[in-house]
């Protein structure tokens, strides 16, 4: 079947014991551990090596699960309570796919953990699975074999960017890349490499109007406008996007007086097509006020499709595509109305800085890995 060979990383940057499967050496990069787990016919065999213990064995037999899909044999989905997507069994011994932590942290088991090593409170800096041929050992098994390696897009390893905060470090200049998503063959979006620490993922601009956005359901699905001017990325793409880890968001607002407020939310999900597009934002800080969270929780509408709690379609109501839900206190998609308004609410409004009756001249909305 395969060689699994796994990298780990403490952060006081003490090697362990470290082997290459091939050469039976390691020195690409410093301050690595890395340790060769040879797993034959689907982890049923597992040879152990150089004392990091075997926290994946026990998840043999089990089936992947996500936190919108549960398999695991717990009552509660445990990739929502350990905040990954892996083998849960009931839950855990290995999390390699949890939370970017940082070293130890508080909250039980949610970081990227391998129980034998560092146990439950400590998030390891970095993990890489490879797997490669070893159809010597299988060839009766199988009747086709791969080389692929999937890295982990914590590290920043990986010679293709899933967001924009994996582009190189030496690329700080912004404008227009291609990112490549879990299980997406690319697309191409505006990357800010410069605002607030540079990385952000773009997918809202507005700045002059010329680019309507009173659209339909398939337009803000694939999205519109141009990228480096006023656009929407579409609501696929922000799925796949922040379905592959844990985003936060930041909102940039402009009135036509040139006086600048922002909203920051701690956690950015957008579901797939399925839930609607259906929307989880919390963790409110910035100087905007919260206009957003309370659209947590429901799903996106469009003037051709009514997915809000009201009794008419908000989308139609407010001019604009939203996670409306009876209806908004914010509509950064509205009609693009150039400051005061008579109309209620139908602008570029966001009701805790400038009321429903102003239109704000520019927006921006962006992501960056929490």
């Amino acid at each position: 079947m395969s060689g699994y060979k796994l990298e780990v990383a403490n952060y006081t940057g003490n090697a362990g014991d470290s082997i290459d499967n091939d050469s039976n050496t390691y020195s690409d990069r410093d301050n690595v551990s890395c340790y060769f787990i040879n797993v034959i016919l689907s982890v049923k065999t597992i040879q152990q090596k150089y004392g990091i213990g075997d926290s994946f064995g026990v998840h043999n037999g089990y089936k992947f699960t996500t936190r919108d899909r549960d398999n695991d044999f717990n009552r509660h989905n445990c990739a929502e309570m350990y905040k990954g997507g892996s083998w849960y069994s009931r839950c855990h011994s290995s999390n390699i796919n949890g939370k970017y932590l940082k070293g130890k942290h508080s909250a039980h088991a949610i970081g990227v953990n391998w129980s034998h090593w560092k146990g439950y409170n400590y998030s390891l800096k970095a993990t890489q699975k490879c797997v490669r041929d070893v159809a010597d050992k299988v060839a009766n098994l199988i009747t086709e074999t791969t080389n692929q390696c999937l890295v982990s897009s914590s590290t920043g390893f990986g010679a293709r960017p899933s967001d924009c905060g994996e582009l190189r470090k030496s690329e700080n200049k912004s404008g227009v890349y291609k990112i490549y998503p879990d299980g997406t063959s690319g697309f191409n979006v505006y990357c800010d490499m410069k605002s607030f620490g540079g990385g952000w993922t773009l997918f809202q601009r507005r700045t002059n109007g010329f680019v309507g956005f009173y659209r339909d359901w398939p337009s803000y699905k694939n999205g519109f406008g141009n990228l480096k001017e006023d656009f929407w990325l579409g609501n696929e793409y922000l799925n796949k996007l922040t379905e592959q880890g844990y985003y936060k968001l930041r909102i940039d607002m402009w009135d036509f007086d040139n006086n600048h407020r922002y909203a920051i939310y701690n956690t950015f999900v957008v579901k797939n097509e399925m839930s609607g597009y259906k929307l989880e934002v919390t963790g409110y800080t910035g100087n905007a006020g919260d206009s957003f969270g309370a659209h947590n929780g429901y799903r996106f509408s469009t003037r051709d499709r009514d997915n809000d709690t009201y009794g008419h379609n908000c989308a139609e109501m407010y001019k604009g595509g939203w996670w409306y839900s009876r209806c908004h206190s914010s509509n950064l998609n509205g009609k693009y109305l150039k400051g005061k308004h008579s109309d209620y609410a139908n602008g570029v409004n966001w009701s805790h800085w400038k009321g429903y009756y102003y239109s704000l001249k520019a927006t921006r909305m962006m992501i960056r890995r929490a």
